[in-house]
């Protein structure tokens, strides 16, 4: 009889352990409800906010009214993984953190730069490239520019993107070259070719660009870059749900080869 019981209780025991194991497989994991991927799955869209005048990868083409560029492509294949439609919402660059927290958008995306200032308040996928700055010269003056000393000459002429990190950076570096500056990225490269200036330093992704739009440029040691930062994307703070699903996302883009061909297309090369 006691070992009949004894029976009873392990049977028992063992009942109630597979009932809760039910139980915890019907419960969504924490947090999963209120994660913005789950919303986004619902309704079948994603806002994605980018600039449109970084090329090459977010640039709203006047001719079109379409937007194009590598992370644009990278945002519709974002969509379709999650089997959503894209929204893009433009925004301008010094409005890009509190339009982010407004909600104005679900993710931002547009060759951003992570640092440690947008990553107090905003959370950042994983990098997806690696940049630096760079020379953008006329071909055959690349061995006349290789380096910041070489640069930093009398009566070299060096234009630079007005207001941005850049010119805070190199106008503070560079003491002897001429600076001139410039506020619209898609004209600095024009400077260059007609000889206004000698030397744009940019992004070596911007650099590589140009020069294949324009092949009497040549872009300088773009893998031996003067500074050195990662570009990833944005979301909102506190949904890890929707941060991890993303990070896993991206390592497949990586996987699938999807990173290196866009860049093969758009810079003629592909960055580390």
């Amino acid at each position: 009889m006691k070992k009949g019981c004894n029976e009873c209780v392990i049977s028992v025991a063992a009942l109630l352990s597979f009932v809760s194991c039910l139980f915890l497989m019907t419960i969504p994991p924490l947090g999963a409800e209120e994660s913005r991927l789950n919303q986004i799955i619902q309704k079948k869209e994603i806002r994605i906010g980018t600039s449109g005048d970084y090329q090459p990868f977010s640039f709203l083409n006047p001719k079109t009214n379409q937007y194009e560029g590598m992370d644009i492509a990278l945002a519709q294949k974002l969509a379709d993984a999650l089997g959503a439609k894209v929204t893009f919402v433009r925004f301008k660059w010094p409005d890009l953190t509190n339009d982010l927290l407004a909600d104005k958008f679900d993710i931002a995306m547009g060759g951003i730069g992570r640092n440690l200032v947008r990553g107090k308040v905003l959370a950042y996928t994983g990098s997806y490239m690696t940049f630096g700055t760079c020379p953008l010269v006329r071909k055959g003056d690349e061995s006349k520019y290789s380096d910041l000393p070489a640069i930093d000459r009398p009566g070299v002429k060096v234009v630079l993107n007005q207001g941005g990190l850049n010119d805070r950076h190199f106008s503070a570096t560079l003491k002897q070259a001429t600076i001139l500056r410039h506020n619209k990225n898609e004209e600095i490269a024009l400077k260059v070719k007609d000889g206004t200036a000698d030397v744009w330093i940019t992004d070596n992704v911007e650099a590589l660009f140009w020069a294949q739009q324009f092949p009497d440029l040549m872009a300088v040691n773009p893998q031996r870059t003067f500074t050195v930062g990662t570009k990833g994307y944005m979301i909102r703070q506190g949904d890890q749900v929707f941060l991890n699903w993303l990070n896993l996302w991206l390592d497949q883009m990586f996987l699938e080869g999807e990173i290196q061909k866009l860049q093969q297309q758009w810079l003629g090369t592909v960055i580390k």
